[in-house]
């Protein structure tokens, strides 16, 4: 059993930074995302930008 379903909402608790259009870079520490899928080792996420991105399940904790 997988420990996050597709639409729950979880917080970034570990170090994960993007690069956005403008060329800035993002902390996401400590913002909440929605889970759109769920594997075993990493979850596809929308945090809210122009594309989901995949972060990292040890990285995830459930909101």
């Amino acid at each position: 059993m997988h420990k996050f379903r597709n639409g729950t909402r979880a917080y970034i608790t570990g170090n994960v930074i993007i690069r956005q259009k403008d060329g800035e870079v993002r902390s996401l520490c400590g913002s909440k995302v929605k889970i759109i899928s769920g594997r075993k080792n990493f979850c596809l996420c929308d945090i809210g930008r122009e594309k989901p991105i995949f972060i990292p399940t040890k990285n995830l904790k459930a909101a």
